[in-house]
């Protein structure tokens, strides 16, 4: 469950890009790139 943050990101990035291609706008393909940033910023270090 650590993450669920990352995932949500990443799903909400998806939905904005796809929400972009079909037709939206082009400020959604800006919008979806910092949602995917954010769930890969957030997505948790492997530590050894």
């Amino acid at each position: 469950m650590k993450n669920l943050g990352s995932i949500l990101y990443f799903i909400a990035g998806f939905l904005f890009l796809l929400a972009a291609w079909s037709g939206s706008g082009p400020a959604f393909y800006a919008i979806g790139a910092c949602f995917f940033a954010l769930g890969i910023a957030s997505w948790p270090k492997n530590s050894p």
